[in-house]
């Protein structure tokens, strides 16, 4: 993504099964999005929080959104807010394991 022109999205959620080094591997992603200088990072799940987190201490990504309920999604209302460039008529589906 790097390389990519425009504007970079990356919809990331929680990465099973990694043992216990979990936290620390989801926090490289959140180092890796930042030094790559996403313009919007999402997140969603649990674990997915420590993405988040080393992202924004990082200082590298536009906008960081991150959350999730008990059904292991995040509340991306933020996300249509006009105010920060979202046109009506545009929306992201996805779903995380």
């Amino acid at each position: 993504m790097r390389d990519a022109k425009g504007r970079k999205v990356a919809i990331l959620g929680d990465m099973g099964e990694l043992g216990e080094n979990e936290e620390q591997m989801h926090a490289e992603v959140g180092y890796h999005a930042a030094k790559n200088k996403i313009d919007l990072l999402i997140c969603t799940g649990k674990i997915s929080d420590h993405m988040a987190e080393a992202t924004m201490a990082s200082g590298g990504c536009g906008e960081v959104f991150a959350g999730s309920d008990d059904g292991g999604t995040a509340d991306l209302s933020a996300v249509s807010d006009p105010e920060r460039g979202y046109r009506a008529g545009k929306g992201i589906a996805f779903h995380a394991f």
